[in-house]
C-alpha cells in the first residue's frame, strides 16, 4: 500500500498586536490597582469569600463561629462593604451603602442583630462566647450573661472547661435567674428609700410650715408694738414665742415619732435597718438647735418655765404632749 502524499500546511501569519493598546490597558489596571490598600483588598476579598460560603450553602441563619463574628467586626470597622457591589443569582446588582445594607443584603440578617453578636464576643471573650454558643444559649440570653458580675463570668468558663454542657447550662440559667432576683431586690430597696426621702421631707416641711406661721405672729406683734409699753409688749411677744414654741414642739415631735414608727414597723417586715438612717435625722436637728443656742448665746441649764407664760388653752388642750 502506497504512502498517501502529504501536502505541506500552509503558515498563516500572526495578527499583528496593537501595542497601544495593550499598554493602555497595562495603565489602567495599575491605576485601579493602586487605587485599592492592601487593606482594602483584604477585605473585599474577605466579603467575597462570605458570599461564596453563603452561596454553598454552609452558612446558617446564626453566627456560629467566633471567626465569623471576627470577620463581621473587621468588616463593620473598615467601613470596606461601601461601594461594593453584590450580585444576586439572577444577576441583579445591589451596590451596598451602609452597614445595615450590607447585613440585610450579604449576610441575610439585621444589623441589630449582627451588632449584639459583636458586642456579645467583644464583653464575654472568645472562649466564653463560644462556649455559650456550644451549649445552645443565643445572642438574647448571652446579652443577660454580658450583665452578669464579673465573678459570675469567672464561674461560667470555668465550668466550661469542664466539659460538661449540662452543668454549663444549668449553671448558666441559674446566675441569670439569681441576678435578675437581685436586680428587683435593688429595685425594690430603691423605693424603700424614695419613700424614706419623702418621709423625710413631710417632717422638714411641717418644720418650715411652722416657722411660717412663727414669722408671721412676729410680724404682727412688732406692728403693735409701739402702741403697748415695754412690759405689756414683753409680756405679748413672749406669749407669742411661748404659744409657738409649743405648737413647734408638738408638731415636730409627733411628726418624727410617727416616721419613726413608720420605718420601725417596716424594719420588722423586711429585714432593714433603718436605725442609722433616723439616727442621722435626729442628730441634725439636734446640731440645729445647738447653732441657734450658740447665735443667741443661750443657756444651757434653762427650766421650762416658759410654758407658764403660753395660753392655758394650749397647756390644757389635746395638742399633743410636752415637758412637765
Amino acid at each position: 500500500m502506497g504512502r498517501k502524499k502529504v501536502t505541506p500546511t500552509e503558515l498563516v501569519p500572526d495578527a499583528q498586536l496593537n501595542v497601544e493598546k495593550l499598554n493602555e490597558d497595562r495603565n489602567t489596571m495599575a491605576k485601579l490597582e493602586a487605587a485599592f490598600s492592601d487593606e482594602q483588598r483584604r477585605i473585599t476579598l474577605l466579603i467575597g469569600k462570605r458570599i461564596g460560603r453563603r452561596d454553598q450553602g454552609r452558612m446558617i441563619a446564626k453566627l456560629v463561629t467566633v471567626s465569623d463574628v471576627l470577620d463581621l467586626q473587621q468588616i463593620k470597622e473598615s467601613k470596606q462593604y461601601k461601594g461594593f457591589v453584590h450580585v444576586d443569582e439572577a444577576g441583579n446588582q445591589k451596590l451596598i451603602s451602609t452597614w445595615e445594607d450590607y447585613c440585610e443584603v450579604v449576610e441575610g440578617k439585621t444589623a441589630r442583630a449582627v451588632d449584639l453578636d459583636i458586642q456579645n464576643l467583644n464583653q464575654l471573650g472568645e472562649e466564653l462566647f463560644d462556649s455559650m454558643r456550644q451549649v445552645g444559649l443565643g445572642p438574647g440570653k448571652m446579652r443577660e450573661i454580658r450583665k452578669l458580675p464579673e465573678a459570675s463570668h469567672v464561674a461560667l468558663l470555668e465550668a466550661a472547661r469542664d466539659g460538661d454542657k449540662d452543668t454549663l447550662l444549668d449553671l448558666a440559667e441559674q446566675l441569670i435567674a439569681r441576678h435578675a432576683k437581685e436586680k428587683e431586690e435593688l429595685a425594690r430597696q430603691t423605693e424603700d428609700a424614695k419613700a424614706d426621702v419623702e418621709a423625710v421631707r413631710a417632717v422638714c416641711g411641717d418644720v418650715r410650715a411652722e416657722n411660717s406661721k412663727l414669722e408671721l405672729e412676729l410680724a404682727k406683734l412688732k406692728g403693735r408694738r409701739q402702741k403697748q409699753t415695754p412690759p405689756e409688749r414683753a409680756k405679748e411677744l413672749r406669749r407669742a414665742v411661748a404659744d409657738d414654741g409649743l405648737r413647734l414642739e408638738v408638731s415636730l415631735l409627733g411628726t418624727l415619732r410617727e416616721v419613726c414608727r413608720t420605718l420601725k414597723e417596716d424594719s420588722a417586715d423586711s429585714g432593714i435597718d433603718h436605725a442609722a438612717f433616723l439616727g442621722g435625722i435626729v442628730r441634725s436637728l439636734e446640731l440645729t438647735l445647738q447653732d441657734v443656742r450658740d447665735e443667741f448665746g443661750l443657756p444651757t441649764d434653762a427650766d421650762f418655765g416658759w410654758m407658764k407664760e403660753a395660753t392655758p388653752a394650749l397647756l390644757d388642750g389635746d395638742e399633743g404632749t410636752h415637758h412637765a
